[in-house]
C-alpha cells in the first residue's frame, strides 16, 4: 500500500502531457480544429506546415479522425524530411482489409491487423508513442496495432499524412487532444479513461491511477483503486490496470512496474 501511495504522489507531481499542440486562432476564443485534405497523388503533408507541432517526443499522443476509403498513411518522422528514418502506420491498406506498422518508409512490417478499420464518414483513431512503443487504437479504444522498437528507437519530431490510391482523404485534428468531453468529463492521466466531472475530488479514486484525486487542496490523495480484471485479463502488480492475458510474457513492457514481463523464463518465442 505504501508503494502505491508513493507511486500516486509521483503521478500527481509530474502528471502526463498531451504532446500534440494545435495552434491558437487569435480570432477565436479558443483553439480551433484543423482539417487537412490529402489528394490521390500520395504526396505527404507534414503537420508542422499547418502549425501542428509535437511538444513532448517522449510521450506522443495524437487524436485524429480520418475520412478515406482505404490506405491512410501516417508517418512518425525523426526529422522534417520523409527521406530520413521514420515509422509508417498504414490504416485500411489493401482495400481496407489490413493495417500495419512499418519500420521505415519501405521497411519491414512490424505489426499487422487484419480487418476493416475505416468506416463510412469519419473514423476516430488514437496513436501513442511512449517508451519506444507505438500503439494504435480505434474510436472504441480497441487496440489494433502495437510494436516496440527495441533496436534503434527514434525520437519523433514531426508527423506526415497521406492517402494512397484513393480519390482523396480528409483528416481532422481536434483542438482538444484529450479523449474526453472537457465540459462534462475528467480524463484520467494514466490511461485516458473518461469519468464524470462530478467524480473529480470526491475523495474516491475513480481512476485506476488516482489522478482524479490529485491536486485537491483540502482532500487526501488515496491509493489507486484495485484493478478489476476479467478472466481473460492480467492485472499489473502495482494496480495500474488490466491488460489482455496474451500480453503476458510477449517481451513488451505494458505495466509500468514490468510485472507482465516477470517470471517468463522459457516463454518468449
Amino acid at each position: 500500500m505504501i508503494g502505491r501511495i508513493k507511486l500516486l504522489l509521483l503521478l500527481c507531481i509530474f502528471g502526463t502531457t498531451l504532446s500534440l499542440r494545435i495552434p491558437f486562432n487569435k480570432s477565436q476564443s479558443a483553439c480551433a480544429d484543423i482539417s487537412i485534405t490529402t489528394d490521390a497523388t500520395g504526396a505527404y503533408t507534414v503537420l508542422s506546415d499547418y502549425g501542428i507541432t509535437i511538444d513532448d517526443s517522449e510521450n506522443i499522443k495524437i487524436k485524429l479522425r480520418i475520412k478515406a476509403s482505404h490506405d491512410a498513411e501516417i508517418l512518425l518522422m525523426s526529422t522534417d524530411s520523409i527521406n530520413d528514418p521514420l515509422y509508417k502506420i498504414i490504416l485500411g491498406g489493401s482495400d481496407n482489409t489490413v493495417s500495419m506498422i512499418q519500420d521505415g518508409q519501405n521497411g519491414k512490417i512490424k505489426a499487422v491487423y487484419y480487418g476493416l478499420v475505416l468506416e463510412n464518414g469519419f473514423t476516430k483513431f488514437m496513436i501513442t508513442l511512449k517508451n519506444d512503443k507505438i500503439k494504435v487504437k480505434d474510436g472504441d479504444k480497441n487496440k489494433i496495432l502495437k510494436w516496440k522498437d527495441n533496436k534503434n528507437p527514434l525520437k519523433v519530431v514531426n508527423v506526415g499524412i497521406a492517402t494512397k490510391d484513393s480519390k482523396s482523404g480528409v483528416w481532422l485534428f481536434p483542438c482538444n487532444q484529450g479523449q474526453c468531453d472537457v465540459a462534462a468529463e475528467f480524463e484520467c492521466k494514466k490511461d485516458s479513461t473518461c469519468i464524470p466531472v462530478e467524480e473529480r475530488c470526491d475523495g474516491i479514486a475513480n481512476c485506476l491511477d488516482g489522478s482524479d484525486e490529485c491536486g485537491c487542496d483540502d482532500k487526501p490523495n488515496p491509493s489507486p483503486s484495485p484493478a478489476t480484471c476479467t478472466d481473460n485479463d492480467i492485472s499489473c502488480d502495482n494496480g495500474e490496470g488490466c491488460y489482455p492475458s496474451k500480453w503476458k510474457c510477449d517481451n513488451i513492457k505494458d505495466c509500468d512496474d514490468n510485472s507482465d514481463e516477470e517470471n517468463c523464463e522459457g516463454k518468449y518465442i
